[in-house]
C-alpha cells in the first residue's frame, strides 16, 4: 500500500499505484504543485524515497504502465537505457528487479508487457486472476 496519502488506485494483482488525477498528453500522471505541473512518478519517487532523480537520469517504469507511481516499479536509469528498455527484445532479457530479486521466480508480466517484482510490490501471495473466456 502507498505510504503517502496519494491519489492512486492500487492494482491488487500487479501492485501498481495508478495515478487517478490528471495525466499529460503522453498519458503520464501529472502532479500539480505550487511550482507548477510535474510528472507524478518523479514527485512520488522523491517524496517516498527521500532521493532526487539525479541530473541526467530518468525514472523508468519497469511495469510499462505510465500512470503507475509505485517507487518499487521504477528504476533510475539514463535516457539511453530507458530507450533500450522500450523494446520487447530487451525487456525479455531483464532477469532481476532493481533490488536484485530473480524475476524468473518473482516476476509477473503486466498487460502492457512490463515486468513487476511480486516481492517488491507486496503481491507475492496474490492469486492469479481467472483466465478470460473467449
Amino acid at each position: 500500500m502507498p505510504a503517502g496519502n496519494w491519489p492512486v488506485r492500487v492494482d491488487p494483482f500487479f501492485g501498481c499505484w495508478l495515478w487517478t488525477k490528471s495525466t499529460n498528453s503522453n498519458g503520464y500522471g501529472t502532479a500539480w504543485l505550487r511550482s507548477g505541473p510535474r510528472l507524478a512518478h518523479y514527485h512520488v519517487w522523491e517524496v517516498e524515497t527521500g532521493q532526487a532523480v539525479p541530473e541526467g537520469k530518468v525514472a523508468d517504469h519497469c511495469c510499462r504502465r505510465r500512470t503507475c507511481v509505485n517507487p518499487a516499479h521504477l528504476a533510475i536509469v539514463t535516457q539511453g537505457e530507458n530507450n533500450r528498455r522500450i523494446g520487447w527484445d530487451y525487456r525479455s532479457r531483464i532477469k532481476k528487479c532493481p533490488k536484485g530479486h530473480d524475476l524468473e521466480v518473482h516476476g509477473r508480466r503486466t498487460p502492457e508487457a512490463g515486468m513487476v517484482c511480486r516481492v517488491c510490490s507486496g503481491t507475492w501471495d496474490k492469486p492469479a486472476p481467472e483466465p478470460e473466456l473467449e
